[in-house]
């Protein structure tokens, strides 16, 4: 049959996809111990990531990866012939307050559905032209970031096929690009 159950203490999470509880049934308050496995936790993900490689390593479909440091993609191996390249849906980048340095549209978002917010996408110290940011998923969002590298909103992926649907919502930001 079918049983309801109400976790009342003792709720724990293992590595986001299991989860295990101490529970009372409403017809007499039986401890019974339960376990659920390969489920999805809605609001709960939440990564860090202080550099390139952690934060390659946290995008993941519906995660919010925080960064803790500032992360300089270009110093990292990441460019136009190699970009950094968020292709999952659904990821929300709160920069935090912290930049991401990129050289030449080397940080590219062709996943749909990303937010990236809270912080400074710049061009590495040192270089002068470079587009730092390369939007070609739907319904990205921008909001409060300074671009001082300019953005690229495109129909193409990184490999120049076509991409439909392409659109960008851009709030409260500030976008420069000086081409000295």
């Amino acid at each position: 049959g079918v049983h309801s159950y109400t976790v009342k203490k003792n709720a724990t999470i293992e590595a986001q996809t299991k989860l295990y509880w101490d529970v009372y049934t409403a017809e007499g308050g039986t401890d019974r111990y339960g376990a659920l496995d390969n489920i999805v936790f809605r609001g709960l993900k939440r990564a860090t990531a202080a550099s390139a490689e952690e934060l390659k390593d946290a995008i993941r479909p519906g995660e919010t990866v925080v960064l803790t440091d500032n992360i300089d993609l270009a110093a990292s191996g990441y460019d136009s012939d190699h970009p950094f390249t968020v292709d999952a849906d659904n990821v929300t980048l709160d920069l935090n307050g912290n930049s991401i340095s990129a050289l030449n549209v080397g940080f590219n978002v062709t996943g749909d559905n990303v937010t990236i917010k809270n912080g400074t996408i710049k061009r590495p110290e040192g270089r002068t032209y470079s587009y730092g940011l390369r939007l070609c998923g739907a319904n990205a969002v921008v909001e409060n970031v300074a671009i001082n590298s300019g953005i690229n909103v495109s129909g193409y992926n990184p490999d120049d096929s076509v991409k439909e649907g392409v659109s960008v919502t851009i709030r409260n930001c500030h976008i420069t690009l000086d081409c000295e």
